[in-house]
C-alpha cells in the first residue's frame, strides 16, 4: 500500500511541477480526459479510492465521507445556482 500512495504522491508531484514550468501542457492533459475512456478511467480510479478508504478504522471513514458529503452539497448548491 505504501508504494501505492508513493508512486500517487510522485504523480501528483509530477503535474505540479509540470503546471509550473509549461500552463498550457497541463491544460491540454486536462482536456484529455475529457473523453468517455478518460472519464471511465477516472470513475474507476474514484471508485478504488472510495474503495480503499471503506477499509479504513470507523473514525477515519466516517470523517472522509462527511467530508465527501459536504463537497457534494457545495458543488450541487453551485449548480443549482447557476
Amino acid at each position: 500500500m505504501s508504494v501505492l500512495v508513493a508512486f500517487f504522491g510522485l504523480f501528483m508531484g509530477t503535474l505540479g511541477l509540470l503546471g509550473m514550468a509549461r500552463p498550457e501542457r497541463l491544460t491540454s492533459f486536462a482536456r484529455s480526459w475529457q473523453t468517455p475512456t478518460g472519464l471511465y478511467v477516472a470513475a474507476a480510479l474514484w471508485l478504488s479510492a472510495f474503495y480503499c478508504s471503506m477499509r479504513w478504522p470507523h473514525k477515519r471513514r466516517k470523517r472522509g465521507l462527511d467530508i465527501e458529503m459536504k463537497m457534494m452539497q457545495e458543488q450541487m448548491k453551485r449548480l443549482g445556482a447557476s
